[in-house]
C-alpha cells in the first residue's frame, strides 16, 4: 500500500449551489470529518496525479463522500452491481443530471471522462473485489481519482487495499480486523479500536505513520437524504 491517514470537516453548501460550483478544487481537499479536538481534516483526493482510495464501509458513508465530492464541483461515475444505492444521488445534490454518471457494472475505461481541475473525475468502484481489481489494472490520470468501496473485508479484498494511496475505513467485526491488518499494517492496538468505532466514525489511513480517528459529523441537508449513520457490523 502506498501510504495510508485520517480527515474531517463541515458542510453547509445548499444543493441548489452544488451545480454552479466552478472553481478549481481547494487545496486543502475533501473534508470527512473532524477529529476529536474538532479540527477538519481533508483528504487530498483530487490533483495532477492520480489518486485511488479505499472505503471499507457501507453505503451510507460511501454517498456521503460522493455528496462532498460533488459539492468540490467534480463529477462522478459509479461502476456498482447494485445501481439502486446510487438512483437520484446526483440530481439531488446538484440539481442536475449530468454530475453522476451511473453504470451497471464495472465501466468502460473509454467512457471516464477526463479530469481538469476545475472539474475532477471519481470513479467510484462498487462492484465485487474480483471486478474491482480489474478496475485497478486501468492507469489514473490527472485529476481523476477512484474510490474502491469494500462492503466486506475479505481476504479477496488484500489487493484493494495495498494498491490503495489512502483507506478510510469505518468499524470492522473480529474477522475483518484478523484479514486487514496485514494489508492496512495495522498495530495491535488499531486491530482493538477499530472493532469499537461508534456508528459515525472512521479511520484515515495514508497520510503519515498514525491512523487518524474521525467523526463524518454530516450536515442537516445530508442527514435530510441519506439519514442517520446505520451501523456496520
Amino acid at each position: 500500500m502506498t501510504q495510508l491517514h485520517a480527515v474531517t470537516g463541515r458542510f453547509t453548501t445548499e444543493p441548489d449551489g452544488l451545480a454552479a460550483l466552478t472553481t478549481p478544487v481547494p487545496r486543502g481537499g475533501l473534508l470527512l470529518g473532524r477529529d476529536r479536538n474538532g479540527k477538519p481534516v481533508p483528504l487530498e483526493v483530487f490533483g495532477p496525479s492520480g489518486v485511488d482510495v479505499a472505503l471499507v464501509g457501507n453505503w451510507w458513508a460511501a454517498r456521503l463522500i460522493v455528496f462532498r465530492a460533488l459539492a468540490l464541483g467534480a463529477r462522478v461515475v459509479v461502476s456498482s452491481h447494485t445501481p439502486d444505492q446510487w438512483q437520484n444521488l446526483g440530481q439531488w445534490a446538484t440539481g442536475r443530471p449530468d454530475r453522476l454518471m451511473l453504470v451497471h457494472g464495472l465501466a468502460n475505461p473509454g467512457s471516464i471522462p477526463s479530469g481538469t481541475a476545475i472539474q475532477p473525475i471519481l470513479h467510484v468502484v462498487d462492484v465485487h473485489p474480483e471486478a474491482a481489481e480489474v478496475a485497478l489494472q486501468q492507469p489514473l490520470q490527472p485529476w481523476q481519482a477512484r474510490l474502491t468501496v469494500v462492503q466486506q473485508l475479505v481476504p479477496a479484498a488484500g489487493t484493494i487495499l495495498r494498491a490503495a494511496t489512502f483507506a478510510v475505513v469505518q468499524r470492522l467485526n473480529a474477522t475483518e480486523a484478523t484479514v486487514g491488518a496485514a494489508p492496512l499494517r495495522l498495530t495491535g492496538r488499531d486491530v482493538k479500536l477499530f472493532q469499537r468505532l461508534n456508528v459515525d466514525m472512521a479511520v484515515l489511513l495514508g497520510t503519515g505513520p498514525e491512523a487518524q480517528y474521525f467523526w463524518f459529523t454530516p450536515t442537516s441537508i445530508e442527514k435530510q437524504n441519506l439519514g442517520a449513520a446505520p451501523r456496520r457490523t
